[in-house]
């Protein structure tokens, strides 16, 4: 509620905002755990002391309960952050009402970024000595958080400025960095944007996030800043877009032996710089995981030079895991490379359960030239693994290759597809389909014939049922011949058009002659002609998702008894 007489906040805690401007009023907080929203300058950053005058007819009381202070800014603007510990103490200095002795917020302080087009600017200057030049400002110091973490609200952005540690706080609650849910006041949309712009955000070990931004709309890190820390997690970013810039780097400094995830998402993870387990260059017996994605997106991207032909110096996106560079642990996850993926003692990428989407793939830059994506395998008893489905898990693996894979992959259980985009399949490794009905062959972006004959299948790979193949964009079409009669079916995804002019002919009750799939987050709305003889014993054409339309200028029979020769359920 906003003050404009006496404020009695309730036992259950109430917000109490204090507008600049209306007429002062006697403030007296309940027992509950209360908030009390105030302009950011009327705090001094070196005391803690938050002067009320103006606002207040008298000393601002409490009833009990923890009550925090949300310090607003509602314009864009520079402010220290108040110092948590008093000069030369490591005890903890609470922001207090009108004196250093008045009522103290114990509940915690808060900054805001009241507003869509305000940017709250956080720095460390108030203890820092000032300069005798008069043109240069005090040092923008470090801040060690001793008793909890710098925690930052709204619906604007914040620019955290100087570097913070929280690797003097206990392990179990150990955080630099919190965005709280919500904005003091409706009107913005109600999601912070976090920019840390040239500073460390550092930690010891770290089990419920060095930074957590899962409140937030998103976090960027740039200008060299760097997220570092011992054991644990290091961003834990929920459903927030996370934007690693040139440049910067997140990294796991421990020893082999310690176990660290650095970046947990829901979101999107946008990398064009070093994610690294156990240093810079990783080490040879490093567990941790670099990026885990639950449900998330990750590009690892490049940031292009000035010449148009190339990456800028430290700006292409660079993984190393320990165990694995990448963890699809749960939901429906995309990875898209044109960087560096590795692990060293487990898969670079494993996947345990839900969708796993990999494109290994291409950048072209603006004035010529590419650069292929590369993934490199962990060690797993002497043999290099790159990509790894789990043992009884149930993530359905959807892999395309147009770079180079160093490493074997084995999609595991569930039905599955691997497939390439150049003259070769770009491996160096054994390629495993697993358990299930999976799918081995090209993706195209561009209209051609894909003449498929029966020595493909079983041809260094292993463990495939069916010729894959994925029409990708709405102006792509493949053509699908064949000299001879095929004795494997067509797995088929993409939203362009697929036209067979193949005879399939399968003896085995476990096979389709064509089937067409959706995957999350594949486009799926195929266009699928068939003017070839396919005869099967399992049904012909089967289509339960992924389908825009069908034509049949052919013949599709299925020989057993209960078998339908179609299985048709249209997209909408």
């Amino acid at each position: 509620m906003a003050i404009g007489s006496v404020a009695f906040a309730q036992t259950t805690g109430s917000t109490v905002i204090l507008e600049e401007g209306r007429d002062p009023t006697a403030v007296q907080l309940g027992t509950g755990d209360d908030r009390v929203v105030v302009d950011i300058s009327r705090v001094n950053a070196d005391t803690g002391v938050l002067d009320l005058n103006g606002l207040t007819n008298g000393p601002l009381t409490d009833g009990g309960g923890s009550d925090s202070v949300w310090l607003r800014a509602t314009t864009s603007q520079t402010r220290n952050v108040a110092f948590t510990t008093p000069r030369g103490a490591t005890t903890k200095q609470d922001i207090r009402a009108d004196s250093t002795a008045g009522t103290p917020f114990d509940g915690g302080t808060v900054y805001e970024a009241s507003g869509d087009d305000t940017v709250l600017t956080l720095e460390n200057r108030s203890r820092s000595p000032i300069p005798t030049d008069p043109t240069k400002l005090p040092t923008n110091a470090a801040m060690e958080l001793r008793h909890g973490p710098l925690r930052i609200a709204g619906d604007g952005k914040v620019i955290l400025s100087f570097t913070v540690n929280s690797g003097d706080q206990p392990d179990g609650t150990q955080q630099a960095i919190l965005v709280e849910e919500g904005a003091s006041t409706p009107g913005g949309d109600g999601k912070l944007d976090l920019l840390i712009d040239a500073a460390d955000v550092g930690g010891d070990r770290v089990a419920s996030g060095l930074i957590d931004v899962r409140n937030a709309a998103s976090l960027r890190l740039s200008n060299t800043s760097r997220v570092q820390l011992l054991e644990g997690v290091g961003i834990l970013g929920g459903n927030a877009d996370i934007f690693l810039d040139a440049n910067t780097w997140v990294n796991g400094y421990g020893s082999a032996a310690f176990d660290v995830t650095l970046i947990k998402s829901s979101g999107r993870v946008y990398n064009s710089t070093r994610v690294s387990v156990a240093g810079q260059s990783g080490d040879p017996d490093a567990v941790g995981v670099a990026v885990q994605l639950e449900g998330g997106k990750l590009y690892n991207i490049l940031t292009e030079g000035a010449s148009g032909t190339g990456g800028v110096s430290g700006g292409i996106g660079n993984i190393i895991g320990g165990s694995n560079g990448v963890l699809a642990l749960e939901g429906n996850n995309y990875i898209e490379n044109v960087g560096d993926i590795r692990s060293f003692t487990g898969a670079a990428i494993y996947s345990v359960d839900g969708t796993s989407v990999l494109r290994n793939t291409i950048w072209n830059f603006s004035k010529g030239g590419t650069r292929a994506g590369n993934i490199v395998g962990g060690l797993i008893n002497g043999q290099r693994v790159a990509y790894q489905a789990a043992d009884g898990g149930d993530a359905i693996d959807f892999v395309v290759n147009s770079g180079t894979i160093d490493g074997d992959i084995d999609l595991g259980d569930n039905d599955d597809m691997f497939l390439y985009t150049g003259a070769a399949n770009g491996m160096v490794g054994d390629i495993v389909g697993g358990e299930g009905i999976d799918g081995y062959g090209k993706s195209f972006s561009a209209s051609t014939t894909q003449t498929l004959s029966n020595d493909i299948l079983g041809n260094g790979n292993s463990g495939f049922e069916m010729h894959g193949i994925e029409a990708r964009g709405v102006d792509t079409t493949v053509t699908v011949a064949s000299v001879s009669p095929l004795n494997a079916g067509l797995m088929l995804v993409g939203d362009g058009i697929v036209v067979n002019t193949a005879n399939i002919n399968l003896n085995s009750a476990q096979e389709y002659g064509v089937w067409v799939r959706a995957i999350k987050n594949v486009d799926s709305a195929l266009h699928f002609v068939n003017r070839g003889q396919i005869d099967t014993v399992k049904t012909g054409f089967r289509a339960l998702d992924g389908l825009s339309s069908f034509a049949n200028e052919g013949t599709i029979r299925s020989s057993e008894r209960g078998r339908c020769g179609v299985r048709v359920r249209f997209a909408l």
